[in-house]
């Protein structure tokens, strides 16, 4: 998904990733069951969780090739939110699109439609 959102991103697009980490211990804890139960019991269709350290998620991140950062969000709900954002690079070697042909132009034949966040935490 990152990969794909990179490659369909014009240079300097930005790309949000509202995920959930695991720290503090507590809030990943509550986080980690809710999401357990909704994939066991819920309607939440699901085999295994997965949940990465901020580290983590920014080396994904970078190594699709965005320059990225992150921002936790502070709240009082029970979920260690960090918003991650990413942008493409200016000149990006791999962005071969003219500038006024549109990205959605892009897509692989049969994909339908761009790739959009599934809204699921994890």
């Amino acid at each position: 998904m990152i990969a794909n959102a990179y490659r369909l991103l014009e240079p300097g697009g930005v790309f949000l990733w509202k995920s959930q980490v695991r720290r503090p211990r507590w809030k990943y804890a509550v986080t980690y069951a809710q999401e357990w139960l909704m994939t066991h019991f819920g309607p939440t269709r699901g085999v295994t969780l997965c949940f990465m350290d901020t580290d983590e998620s920014l080396a994904v991140l970078r190594s699709a090739g965005f320059q990225a950062e992150a921002r936790p969000l502070p709240s009082w709900r029970p979920y260690p939110d960090v918003l991650f954002i990413a942008v493409k690079p200016q000149g990006s070697p791999d962005d071969a699109r003219s500038p006024r042909e549109p990205a959605h132009r892009q897509l692989p034949p049969g994909s339908g439609r761009p790739a959009r966040g599934t809204g699921h935490r994890g």
